[in-house]
């Protein structure tokens, strides 16, 4: 299962993940409450802004331009978060269609932003940025990349047990996927050596408490 970015949406830095989160944690519409003509025109405005950054952020990371491609994204992110919050004093700002679109933005986002952390090898964002893909999806309905690329990053954390728990995940859902496969076997020598290397340790210590 290949590391490229979504075609969907992407990411870029910690505020933009701090007005994801907040914008994730908000309620739904107030019952009964219509969205004005002007607030959906200005949410169209900013859902056509998104997507522009996210295709620009999308071409840097096709060349190889990794930073670039986050800013783009990071821009994306910012114009898709706030979509679905509501106003204390008029309640919804957005219909259920433009929420949907939003949080699509957003999931994609996160997987994009998921995939470059993992070319730079930044293991924690991976794991974070995979996490918020994952909560965004149905429980029964878990996205194959952000389980595939969140055992990868659990993986060179170290973090074995962590990695399998995703790759059971998502070998019930692709069972003959080959980077799932392969992984799978990774971490199972990784474990098998671990095994081995304790068993050393625990001889050596046993033979010099007895020499």
């Amino acid at each position: 299962m290949p590391a490229d970015v979504e075609t969907e949406a992407t990411i870029g830095s910690s505020s933009a993940i701090a007005a994801a989160d907040s914008a994730s944690s908000s309620s739904d519409a107030v019952p009964g409450s219509q969205p004005k003509v002007e607030d959906l025109a200005a949410v169209d405005g900013k859902l056509k802004t998104a997507q522009k950054h996210k295709e620009e952020g999308n071409a840097f990371y096709s060349q190889g331009k990794v930073v670039e491609a986050l800013k783009e994204w990071h821009l994306t992110l910012l114009y898709a978060a706030g979509i679905n919050s509501l106003s204390p004093n008029s309640g919804a700002k957005s219909s259920e269609e433009q929420n949907t679109q939003a949080k699509q933005i957003c999931l994609s986002v996160y997987n994009n932003l998921c995939a470059a952390y993992i070319k730079q090898e930044r293991w924690q964002k991976a794991v974070y940025a995979a996490t918020k893909v994952l909560s965004l999806c149905p429980e029964k309905e878990p996205n194959l990349k952000a389980l595939y690329r969140r055992a990868m990053a659990y993986y060179h954390l170290n973090e074995n047990i962590n990695a399998a728990k995703d790759l059971d995940l998502a070998l019930d859902k692709a069972p003959q996927d080959p980077g799932l496969r392969a992984l799978a076997a990774n971490i199972a020598k990784a474990d098998e050596e671990g095994r081995v290397k304790a068993q050393e340790k625990m001889r050596g210590f046993l033979n010099k408490q007895n020499s």
